[in-house]
């Protein structure tokens, strides 16, 4: 997918040139694109809703050992 590449090309530039990277200063990066022809926010948010991260993992672990728990039981 176009979107798609366009996407993690213009977020590795920006990770490698040290930027903040966040769906606000991706969607502007874009904005400045040629490639980028609307404001796809609502598909950037939809992208960084469906992919977990490290920050939650604590929360991630309770619910697992709650199933587990519940599963032995």
């Amino acid at each position: 997918n176009e979107m798609y590449r366009l996407c993690f090309n213009t977020l590795k530039t920006m990770h490698d040139k040290g930027e903040f990277v966040d769906i606000i200063s991706l969607n502007t990066r874009l904005l400045e694109s040629e490639h980028y022809k609307e404001n796809n926010i609502t598909l950037l948010a939809d992208i960084v809703s469906s992919v977990g991260t490290s920050i939650y993992i604590k929360q991630y672990i309770k619910i697992l050992k709650e199933l587990a728990y519940r599963r032995n039981v």
